[in-house]
């Protein structure tokens, strides 16, 4: 077998690979996925981010891999793998990308972890990935559409070899909650106006501390993002109490088409209105508009040591579907962030 870079110039060779029915199947993709899709998969040539091979067996394509760097800055040690295989018979091929990457992520590219999805119950799973030290950490209930059916996946990582842990998660936990006061709850749409609210909420360390935002964020960026998200696959509400925006929740739906029955959700809750019951209502709104769109997955991450938001999410019926090791840095370690997931009935 022989491994060589994948470029602009194999896309139609990834195509015709990609449309094979048996392909489609172990993938995220659809058959009829145009040139266009594969074309953004490869992306631009950038060695600082995206690394992409094909495994090739007697000068034909057997499997097809990509190994991305998050831009997100507290999870630059994150490297995330996409496999583009037949359902069965490519076990060797896979073998040889996933080592690949493995190798290049453990001797050049300083990553600590690896993480991937793959079909639940697929033997590769305890065989090919296994064998380079992925772990099944979570299962994604119902999470894509395969075979005229909602099918789960495991979530796999791998964590470089000499990574260490932490014994216990630095800096001070979150505030208490404030005491309730006077006031109406109502929700409405967060618009652009509503930029330097959001802002000075999410700059609240108690609020940074449980999300994935960083330090000092820019107004103007904020009021951009209002302003040019797709209300077709992002739903944002905001509660209020007298009039004053109290925090803000969003469902991200997925733009893939197999997945689109699912969404991503965040929320926060202005430090002001701790305690006022406005994250229990937020959610509840959050679940009522996922029920109206036809959600049927709506999908979380919360770090183990918040309880509060883990009361939250587990009186809305959100389930625990496992831990994803050292996937995020905070307030100066590595931490684990769980996942979870809400079904519709």
């Amino acid at each position: 077998m022989e491994i060589a870079s994948l470029g602009t110039s194999d896309l139609d060779a990834l195509v015709d690979f990609a449309q094979r029915p048996e392909v489609a199947r172990f993938g995220e993709h659809l058959e009829t996925d145009p040139s266009s899709v594969w074309a953004a998969w490869l992306g631009e040539p950038d060695p600082q981010r995206r690394m992409t091979i094909a495994v090739r067996d007697g000068g034909e394509m057997a499997c097809a891999a990509r190994l991305s760097i998050g831009v997100h800055r507290r999870r630059i040690h994150v490297g995330a793998l996409d496999l583009v295989a037949p359902w069965e018979g490519a076990d060797d091929a896979v073998d040889a990308a996933v080592g690949a990457l493995v190798d290049a992520a453990d001797r050049w590219m300083q990553l600590c972890r690896l993480e991937l999805y793959a079909p639940a119950g697929h033997p590769r799973v305890t065989g090919v990935l296994a064998a380079h030290g992925f772990e099944v950490e979570t299962t994604r209930r119902g999470s894509i559409l395969r075979d005229g059916a909602y099918a789960d996946e495991v979530g796999l990582g791998r964590l470089r070899p000499g990574t260490r842990s932490y014994d216990a998660i630095a800096g001070r936990p979150t505030p208490a909650p404030r005491s309730p006061g006077p006031g109406e709850l109502r929700f409405r749409p967060v618009v652009p106006a509503d930029a330097p609210a959001w802002t000075r909420a999410l700059s609240d360390e108690s609020v940074l501390w449980g999300t994935l935002q960083l330090p000092y964020p820019r107004v103007e960026h904020w009021e951009q993002r209002l302003r040019t998200n797709d209300p077709a696959q992002i739903f944002i509400t905001g509660p209020t109490i007298d009039g004053e925006l109290a925090g803000g929740g969003v469902l991200f739906v997925s733009s893939v088409f197999r997945r689109r029955h699912a969404a991503g959700l965040g929320m926060h809750v202005d430090p002001r209105h701790h305690g006022r019951g406005v994250g229990h209502a937020l959610m509840a709104e959050l679940l009522r508009r996922a029920t109206a769109l036809g959600l049927h997955r709506v999908e979380l991450e919360v770090f183990g040591d918040n309880p509060r938001a883990l009361r939250i999410y587990e009186g809305a019926g959100f389930a625990h579907e496992g831990t994803r090791k050292l996937a995020c840095f905070r307030d100066g370690a590595f931490v684990d962030d769980l996942m979870m997931s809400w079904l519709r009935e």
